[in-house]
Order: C-alpha cells, then structure tokens, then sequence
C-alpha cells in the first residue's frame, strides 16, 4: 500500500511539473492514467483541477472544475477559475496577491512573531505575568498555550477566495470621516462636519469637532433601525414588569447606535475518528479483548452562512453575543441616509481577526 502511495505521489508531481511546463499532452497522460488509479481524494481533486487548467474547450474545463468543487467546495483556485471563466471577475483587475507592491516601511519592521487572536470575542491574547496561560482584556478568557493552538487561535492563514483575486481584497478602503468619545474612546462614523451627539455607552454628552480622515472599509448593507426611542423604552418597562423587577428610580433614556459587525461564510471538512467497541454477551470481560476495537474516520461537511463576528470591543462580552440573533435577511444596501440622526460605530477588529472567531464558532457548534 505504501509503494502504491508513493508511486501516485510521485505521478501526480509529474503531470503538474509537465502542466506548468506547457506539455499538456504528457499531463493529460499522466492525469487521466491517475483517475484509473486508487487515489485518494485530495489526489483526485488536484488531477481534475490541473486536467482543468489544460483544457481549450471551455465546456471541458468547465466540467473539470466542477468535478473539483463537488469534493472540494472551497478550493480557491477552482472558484477563482470559475468566476473567470463564466464572467463574474473581470480578468483586467486579477492580481496576484504574493506579488503586491510593498511600501516601504518609515521604521524597521518589527520581528515576525505569531500572534494569537481569542476565539470568543477577537480581541489580542496576551501572555499572563507566569507565561503558562493566554488571556483576553476584553472577554476575560483564558486559555493554555496549546489549547490556543488547538483552537486555531493562532494568525497564520488568509484565504477570502474571490476577493483576494483583486485589489478589492487587498486595498477597498475609502476615505470617511471619523470622531471620537472623549470619554471613553469609542470611535464613530460622522455624515457632516460637526456633530451634536450623546454616546451610547458613557452618556457623555457634547458637540464632537471632527478628528480626522480614515481609510476604512465601507459598509456593504444595514439592518435598518426598527424602534424609537418611546417604542424602546416602553419594551423596557414591559419586560421590567414581566420579570417583577420594581422600584427602579429611574431609568435612563434609550439611546440607539449602529454596530459594525462582519459576516462570514464558511466551508469545509472537519475529520473525526472513533472507536466501536463489539462486546461478545458470553464474556463479561470484553474491555479485556483489544481485537474487539475498531477505529473509524470519518469526515463531516460544513457549510455555515452568514456566520456574524461583532466587530468592536465597546460591548461588554455577554451583550456582545447579542449580535449572533441579528436577521440577517432584513440587511437593505447601505446608504448613508440611514446614518441620519444615528451614531454609527467604527469597526476595530479587522477581517482577519473576525474570521478566527467564525471559525471558531462553526466548529464549536458542529462538534
């Protein structure tokens, strides 16, 4: 079984090198000899993805990269493919994302060192004084150095497929004005020069000149505000007397803001192995019989949409959980319109930082 392995290891390694070379025909050989083979399925999927990049009939090729995304929904460079071929990238704005034009730096970079990203909120791990544990100032978690590991907590990989195809990917920032609490540093997007405004979170009340001009990523769609200020403060009474809560003395007037949050759709496999254990009725000592374990793999598919990441730190982390019962099918398109009267917040947690808790939300909830 082994030489077999290796035999279809080195195959494959052959038909590539003879694809990037330009020899289609010794490709095309070499890969369709491999799908007579017993490959395994990451090996069928990078034959019928490289058979792809050979083909001139765009209908073959079409074919070929969906027999790929049939085992492999989310291999990037099939969808990449894909999108080309039926339109949906335009092939003048494809760039490559290792070869991007690099800015020279004002100051020496600082050391590569990994960083580790809380899975539950997004906010920076940082070592306890001991050194044994990781710990979030925002969410108070707290995790062991390989249980961070394990929980993919690390920044290591980027993959945000079709859009990083293109500049948009990379570069889709646009200048917008931004102000700023002076009180407690919330940062928040601004329509007009001045604005007369009361934050939500500290009550701080003042007119707030503006402080500068961002590059930020503009919001692609809102979910609309749904209650006035009465409306709210009625709910509030209505569950403070469904819940027997009295004597309240007074009870501030609600104030709305708009939230940044990011939403993901993720795919994948996730792998599990186990046991099954065949007791024999006539020995009650079976556990005594190792040749009675068997052991399994086995894969599961993931498809999650539409997974939401908050994308600020201003929400104490048991409110900030709120964002997961969002309807995310009342999303309209933004306009700024919708800003009018409204303090929108600015996001802080990057994408890439965002997409670890999705993860890890998805594979919490599919174990």
């Amino acid at each position: 079984m082994r030489a077999t392995d290796d035999t279809n290891r080195i195959l494959l390694q052959r038909a590539i090198g003879a694809a990037k070379a330009g020899d289609h025909g010794e490709a095309r050989f070499l890969l369709e000899w491999l799908l007579m083979r017993d490959i395994t399925r990451e090996q069928r999927v990078e034959v019928f993805y490289w058979l792809a990049t050979i083909q001139q009939n765009p209908d073959e090729q079409r074919r070929y990269l969906h027999e790929v995304l049939t085992l492999d929904p989310w291999h990037p460079e099939a969808r990449r493919a894909l999108a080309l071929l039926e339109g949906r990238v335009n092939p003048d704005e494809v760039i490559d994302p290792n070869a991007l034009p690099r800015q020279v730096p004002q100051e020496p970079e600082a050391t590569n060192v990994r960083r580790f990203v809380c899975v539950q909120c997004g906010g920076q791990l940082t070592f306890l004084p001991k050194g044994t544990k990781l710990h979030c100032a925002y969410c108070d978690h707290t995790v062991s150095l390989l249980q961070a590991m394990e929980e993919g907590a690390a920044i290591e990989e980027r993959d945000f497929l079709l859009d990083l195809m293109t500049r948009r990917g990379h570069n889709a920032a646009t200048r917008t004005r931004t102000f700023s609490c002076q009180t407690c540093g919330a940062t928040y997007l601004s329509e007009t020069a001045s604005v007369a405004f009361t934050c939500p979170y500290c009550d701080s009340t003042y007119v707030a000149e503006m402080e500068e001009t961002r590059d930020l990523i503009p919001p692609e769609g809102i979910i609309p505000m749904r209650l006035s200020a009465e409306e709210a403060e009625a709910a509030i009474h209505h569950w403070l007397d469904k819940e027997h809560i009295g004597n309240v003395q007074y009870l501030a007037p609600p104030r709305g803001a708009y939230l940044p949050i990011w939403t993901f759709d993720i795919g994948g496999v996730l792998v599990y192995t186990y046991q099954i254990v065949r007791r024999n009725d006539d020995n009650d000592a079976w556990w005594e019989n190792m040749n009675a374990l068997e052991t399994v793999r086995n894969e599961w598919a993931v498809l999650a949409d539409d997974i939401p990441v908050l994308a600020t730190h201003s929400l104490p982390a048991d409110i900030a959980a709120c964002v997961r019962t969002f309807d995310l099918h009342d999303v309209r398109p933004f306009a700024p319109a919708y800003l009018a009267g409204w303090p929108a917040e600015m996001y802080t947690l990057s994408p890439a930082d965002a997409s670890i808790v999705a993860r890890a939300l998805v594979v919490a909830n599919e174990r």
